[in-house]
C-alpha cells in the first residue's frame, strides 16, 4: 500500500492552519544568543551558512527523513516485507513543533 500527498496541496493546507504563518515568522526574527549553546536549528552553523535565505521572509526550509526496514525482521533467506516512510518537516517552525503530526 502506498500513501502519498501532492506537495502543492499539502503546502496549501499547511499554510492555511491557524497561526502557522505567525509561527513561521518567528524564524525570520530569531536572534542567536552569543553563547556557544545551540538551542535549536536556527542557532546552527548550517542555518547561518545559507546566508540571507534563512532570514528572508517567505523562504521555507524543509528537512526530509527517510527510513526503510524489513517489517518482520526476516532474514534474507525468508520472505521480505519492506515498509518505509518518507517524512518532511518544516524547519521554520519553533523546535517543539516540526515533529508533531
Amino acid at each position: 500500500m502506498t500513501t502519498t500527498q501532492d506537495f502543492k496541496s499539502w503546502l496549501k493546507f499547511f499554510l492555511s492552519c491557524l497561526g502557522i504563518e505567525d509561527l513561521i515568522d518567528l524564524s525570520y526574527q530569531h536572534c542567536s544568543l552569543e553563547t556557544m549553546v545551540m538551542n535549536d536549528i536556527w542557532d546552527s552553523l548550517a542555518w547561518h551558512s545559507m546566508g540571507s535565505f534563512t532570514t528572508t521572509a517567505e523562504n521555507l526550509i524543509f528537512s526530509f527523513f527517510i527510513d526503510w526496514f524489513n517489517l518482520f525482521m526476516n532474514k534474507t533467506a525468508g520472505k521480505i516485507v519492506s515498509c518505509g516512510a518518507i517524512m518532511m518537516f518544516c524547519l521554520n517552525l519553533p523546535y517543539y513543533l516540526p515533529n508533531k503530526p
